[in-house]
């Protein structure tokens, strides 16, 4: 008897295992499944007077196996491959499966996963949706600007839509924003020379106060969408603020939250090149546009010295999604030394030399704080605690005379600043 249900549950296994294996090959031709492993399912399967411990072809418990564009999910006797390609190509919004069309919330929402505002759902085939160029492929492994841009032309229907395909996770040796390494972006650089390059200008600060950095482009006049990695010492420099510079980009989708890094993609030019249909605007050709400036704090706790400030994940598209070459040069901030405190006065004379009572004099500071005093019985006036290093307009208002603006870089105590009315 031990015999024939040996038999008999051996007959059941190989007949389970060749309906699982002719059901896979006939509803999916010609797919093989190319990895399987034995896999005790740790359960007890029943059918009257027989039972089985565990089980054999059993895929991996709690897992997902992808190839290409199928994947096969986990669980019991589960053989068939199953299309992954769900939704379309750009189709990132509403999270997590998409809406079924793409429009400008898919874009912003692009942008935020390349600069790490928000972070790709790997129970979804979000990365495969994102990463939507190049079109023909329908993605290559990376996010960088030319995703952003394709999602563009998805969305102005410079492209048609086409279902969600391509790879599922990023190639290996990309980095976060989809760029190669930094010695690759080193032979890019020597290779292509400075016709298009992002450069951050050097800059110097006082401990205390505020700082800004130019973030500066030489452009060729096609390039549609920048990104860019701009790494700082935090503990010399802290709150950055970007914001836009001369250069017309009027989208700066730059992530700010992780200290010592702000990670952007910046876009939105008006200008149109003649030569492009899709209404996808790119900067204008030529050298030290300022893309973007960056407001950084300067501790006041930090040693004097020189600090860098260093870009990576450089990219760039153009307006039909191609990707440019573009080379980088990184900057300083020279941290001058902490702000010493210092006094300002003097006094507010009429133009025939006599003191001028109830004046008010208002001083703004360089980060726009605007302080304000009024003039003693015989014109005197002063301010306290003043930190130097930094550029001060001193102006003084009055019923019945006029003044001209003083401006002072502070280096030093200055108690004899007066003013005298206009004639």
């Amino acid at each position: 008897m031990k015999r024939n249900l040996q038999i008999i549950l051996t007959t059941m296994c190989f007949a389970l295992l060749s309906a699982a294996a002719s059901a896979q090959v006939a509803s999916n031709p010609p797919y093989t499944l190319e990895q399987s492993v034995i896999a005790g399912g740790g359960a007890q399967s029943t059918g009257g007077q027989f039972s089985i411990d565990g089980t054999i072809g059993q895929a991996i418990a709690g897992g997902v196996v992808s190839s290409g564009q199928f994947f096969t999910a986990s669980g019991f006797w589960n053989f068939p491959l199953m299309p992954a390609a769900l939704g379309f190509e750009a189709d990132v919004s509403a999270r997590n499966s998409g809406d079924g069309s793409v429009l400008s919330d898919d874009v912003v929402q692009v942008r935020r996963f390349l600069n790490g505002s928000a972070v790709l759902n790997p129970a979804f085939n979000e990365f495969q949706r994102a990463d939507s160029s190049p079109f023909a492929t329908k993605g290559d492994g990376s996010l960088d600007t030319t995703d952003v841009v394709q999602t563009r032309r998805y969305q102005n229907g410079t492209s048609p839509l086409q279902s969600a395909g391509g790879p599922f996770e990023r190639n290996a040796g990309r980095t976060s924003a989809g760029e190669e390494t930094e010695k690759q972006l080193t032979e890019e650089k020597s290779a292509n020379g400075d016709a298009r390059r992002l450069r951050v200008e050097n800059a110097s600060a006082v401990g205390g106060q505020t700082v800004t950095m130019e973030i500066l482009v030489d452009a060729a006049g096609d390039e549609s969408e920048y990104g860019f990695v701009l790494h700082y010492d935090a503990k010399a420099l802290s709150n950055p603020v970007m914001q836009a510079g001369g250069a017309g980009a009027n989208v700066r989708a730059c992530n700010t939250k992780t200290a010592g890094q702000i990670s952007c993609s910046i876009g939105g030019f008006a200008n149109n090149n003649p030569a492009s249909d899709d209404g996808i605007g790119e900067i204008a050709a030529g050298a030290n546009q300022i893309l973007a400036t960056v407001a950084f704090t300067a501790s006041a706790n930090v040693s004097a010295g020189t600090k860098p400030v260093t870009l990576s994940n450089v990219n760039a598209s153009s307006d039909a999604a191609q990707r440019l070459r573009i080379s980088l040069t990184d900057g300083t901030v020279t941290i001058i030394g902490s702000a010493a405190a210092v006094t300002i006065g003097g006094r507010v004379l009429t133009s025939d030399g006599r003191g001028l009572r109830d004046a008010r004099i208002t001083l703004t500071d360089t980060a726009g704080v605007m302080h304000s005093v009024t003039t003693g019985a015989s014109g005197d006036y002063r301010f306290a605690e003043m930190a130097t290093g930094q550029t001060v307009v001193i102006t003084v208002s009055s019923k019945r005379f006029q003044f001209a603006q003083q401006v002072v870089f502070l280096t030093e105590s200055l108690n004899e600043l007066n003013f005298n009315a206009l004639p």
